[in-house]
C-alpha cells in the first residue's frame, strides 16, 4: 500500500491549511467490501463499488448528525494537529482525490482499531455520539495511523 501521508502532501497540498502537516492517514472502505472482493474477484470488487455508492445515496440518513457527513466509498482518513480529513480515494491511480469533509477535533470522540486477521474494523466515534465504522486490509498498515493518533491524543 503507498504512504498516504506523502501522497497527500504531493497531491492534495491545496487542500491543507498553510503549515498543516498530515500526521497520519489510511485507505478504507465500507464494511463488508473485502469479503465481497474475494469471493468475486475483480469483477465483484467494481460492482461491489457500484453497489456501495448507490446504498449509500439511497440510505442517506435523514439526521445531522456528524457522521452522516462521512461520504461512502473507499475514503481516505487523514489527520493534523489541526483537524481530521476525509479525502475520496481514487481506486485506478490509488491517489487521495478532493477533500470530502472535515472536522474538527472537538467533534471526534475517538477512533478504535478492532482486531482480525486479514481485515480490521475501523471506528470513528463522534462528539454526537454517532460513528462511522469502516473496514481496513492490514496492508493499508492501519496500526501507524492508531500509533499516530495515540501520539497526538497524549
Amino acid at each position: 500500500m503507498p504512504n498516504f501521508v506523502k501522497l497527500i502532501h504531493k497531491h492534495r497540498a491545496q487542500d491543507l491549511h498553510p503549515g498543516e502537516e498530515v500526521l497520519g492517514a489510511v485507505c478504507v472502505q465500507p464494511t463488508g467490501r473485502f469479503g465481497r472482493a474475494v469471493a468475486f474477484g475483480d469483477a465483484g470488487a467494481v460492482g461491489s463499488a457500484v453497489a456501495d455508492a448507490r446504498r449509500k445515496e439511497a440510505e442517506a440518513p435523514d439526521d445531522d448528525s456528524l457522521a452522516a457527513r462521512m461520504p461512502g466509498g473507499r475514503l481516505v482518513l487523514a489527520f493534523s494537529r489541526q483537524r481530521f480529513l476525509v479525502f475520496e480515494h481514487s481506486a485506478m491511480s490509488g491517489r487521495p482525490k478532493d477533500l470530502a469533509t472535515e472536522y474538527g477535533w472537538d467533534q471526534i470522540g475517538g477512533i478504535e482499531l478492532g482486531e482480525g486477521k486479514l481485515k480490521q474494523a475501523l471506528t470513528v466515534q463522534f462528539s454526537d455520539e454517532s460513528t462511522a465504522v469502516f473496514e481496513v486490509v492490514k496492508s493499508a498498515k492501519p496500526k501507524p495511523f492508531m500509533e499516530a493518533y495515540r501520539a497526538l491524543q497524549g
